[in-house]
């Protein structure tokens, strides 16, 4: 755990989140966990980036 609050931590102090992608950093069990800009912006992030997405 002390791993996990280590990485937090890190993208806690990320200035540049867009560009170093922190927002993509899941809890263990693939849930939304932190964001230092909020929990609501990282979901939309991540849905903006699925929407840019080729599927198959």
């Amino acid at each position: 755990h002390e791993q996990d609050r280590d990485d937090a931590a890190a993208c806690a102090r990320n200035p540049v989140a867009v560009v170093v992608p922190c927002h993509r950093v899941l809890g263990r069990d693939g849930a939304l966990t932190g964001y230092r800009w909020g929990v609501d912006r990282k979901a939309e992030l991540l849905r903006r980036e699925a929407a840019r997405m080729p599927i198959g």
